[in-house]
């Protein structure tokens, strides 16, 4: 599952306490767009989508909820309850948010600036799109052909830049977009010929 909780770093005395955030540091991802999500009733659900490139953390800076992650095999829960405490959430993760207590305020850094398209909003599109490149990389064991997987490549790049360098409408690939992916098919046709 691509999620883990991230101890932050406090640093305090008795005057109080403080954590430094930082992207690229203790921020795995140059951190784009901030955003808090407070005052949700405990009786309603948030979230329930995914996410096709973007990485965020999510921080829980007062109260608690419940976090239910999901990869398209496996469904396991996550509490946020601590200021210092962060919950990774990378790629292609569905996540819904549950149990708000009363007064929760989470804290949400992401690596992109927002785009509807980034987003999966039907859990049924959510398993197509994880089925998918199971189904390409058996095809091609079958056939004995060689396999690229594009998703990696593109997501990858994605961690350099923003997705909307190489895809013009967050999914489909544009000229650099298909620049980059010729160019990985190049590397893996170099490296069959050497062997």
């Amino acid at each position: 599952m691509n999620y883990k909780l991230i101890d932050m770093k406090v640093f305090g005395d008795e005057r109080g306490k403080l954590i430094s955030l930082e992207g690229g540091k203790n921020i795995p991802f140059e951190i784009k767009r901030v955003y808090w999500i407070y005052d949700t009733a405990p009786d309603q659900d948030r979230g329930m989508h995914a996410h096709k490139n973007m990485e965020q953390i999510i921080v829980a800076m007062d109260g608690a909820c419940k976090f239910v992650l999901d990869d398209g095999k496996t469904r396991e829960s996550v509490w946020l309850n601590r200021p210092d405490v962060g919950l990774y959430i990378g790629k292609n993760m569905w996540r819904e948010m549950k149990h708000f207590s009363y007064g929760c305020k989470l804290m949400v850094l992401a690596s992109d600036y927002y785009d509807e398209k980034e987003n999966i909003r039907d859990y049924n599109e959510f398993l197509k799109v994880k089925d998918y490149a199971k189904v390409v990389k058996r095809l091609a064991e079958k056939y004995n052909l060689e396999f690229l997987p594009l998703q990696e490549v593109l997501d990858s790049a994605a961690k350099k830049s923003q997705a909307s360098d190489y895809l013009f409408d967050g999914v489909h690939p544009d000229v650099a977009g298909a620049r980059l992916i010729a160019d990985e098919w190049m590397k893996l046709y170099n490296e069959k010929i050497k062997k």
